[in-house]
């Protein structure tokens, strides 16, 4: 139950740093893990960069969230590993970013778009150097789940910060956000 919940809470690198601290043996599947992890990092670095500068050059506002924004929070950022990113746009904003991004070679993996319209999804996935970009218009998945928050997305968006998240200056949510969507 341990090992599921630092898995899927992506703490692999924290687990990985308290356990070598306390002198506990390190097994080499969690090596692995954490190796990769930093290496989904880099690359996840540079899709965000490129992101950044395709949604900033056709004058898109947007915001990363999620993933490496919760990692920055950290006293040590590299401790909470992420595999995707997540960017957030306003809903009238959001075919012009798909465009944006798809100009900036990331690729569109969506070819049917008959669920994404049933089921009202907040997000469509995309795809650049083999990390995951989940371009959102909504911070709530699916459709039936938003009426349960009161998420203004494009409140959000226009309410977002700037920080520095490994080499990139991006927008974030602003710190109250940022808590609301945390909790």
């Amino acid at each position: 139950a341990l090992r599921h919940a630092v898995f899927h809470h992506r703490l692999d690198a924290a687990a990985r740093n308290a356990l070598r601290r306390a002198g506990a043996p390190v097994d080499d599947e969690l090596d692995l893990i954490v190796e990769d992890d930093r290496r989904v990092r880099l690359l996840a670095s540079r899709v965000l960069a490129t992101s950044a500068s395709a949604l900033d050059a056709a004058d898109i506002p947007w915001l990363v969230f999620k993933g490496p924004a919760i990692s920055r929070l950290m006293n040590r950022a590299e401790l909470r590993s992420f595999n995707d990113l997540d960017l957030l746009v306003a809903a009238s904003a959001f075919s012009s970013a798909v465009d944006a991004l798809v100009d900036a070679g990331v690729e569109e993996i969506n070819e049917n778009w008959t669920p994404y319209l049933t089921h009202r999804v907040g997000e469509v996935p995309m795809v650049m150097h083999g990390v995951s970009v989940d371009l959102h218009w909504h911070v709530t998945g699916l459709g039936r789940d938003r009426a349960m928050f009161r998420w203004q997305p494009h409140q959000m968006v226009a309410r977002r910060v700037e920080r520095q998240i490994g080499e990139t200056t991006v927008s974030v949510l602003d710190p109250v956000d940022q808590l609301l969507h945390l909790s």
